[in-house]
């Protein structure tokens, strides 16, 4: 499996990382992410799983996951914010439209913008988490300058 770290915008790359799991951990990721300042897309990939951690700053600001349990719509399911009927009738109306899956379910009124907020943060929580039992996935990364 692999790790990506892919710049925002611009064409400069001045840092980048590479290796393995096992020699740089997400801990050790995480924190290089924060300290860094920069904007990127930091992405893993194993097997038919892809997830994408979205950094502006060095802030997390958004996640993005292949595994369905992580997925924004199925934990609004989860947690009772949207039943299951009308989840799949979003997610098969909207599977080539390009916009943000939560901001359709906010302009149809399905949830309310407390709620997507709140399933952000816990789509955060997982996807990083999940993260953490990745032990030997090769990375290499690179960052942004500001």
């Amino acid at each position: 499996a692999n790790l990506l770290w892919s710049k925002c915008e611009s064409s400069e790359i001045d840092m980048g990382i590479h290796g393995n799991l096992a020699t740089m951990n997400m801990d050790d990721i995480l924190t290089w992410i924060g300290m860094s300042q920069r904007d990127g897309i930091f992405t893993a990939n194993r097997l038919m799983e892809s997830k994408k951690i979205y950094v502006s700053q060095g802030s997390i600001i958004a996640v993005y996951t292949t595994s369905y349990p992580e997925r924004l719509g199925a934990i609004l399911a989860k947690y009772g914010k949207i039943n299951e009927e009308a989840l799949k009738k979003e997610i098969n109306l909207n599977m080539d439209n390009a916009r943000i899956f939560g901001q359709i379910l906010l302009n149809r009124g399905l949830i309310d913008v407390a709620d997507l907020h709140k399933a952000i943060q816990i789509q955060v929580e997982e996807v990083i988490f999940e993260l953490f039992g990745w032990r030997s996935e090769e990375h290499t990364s690179e960052l942004q300058s500001h």
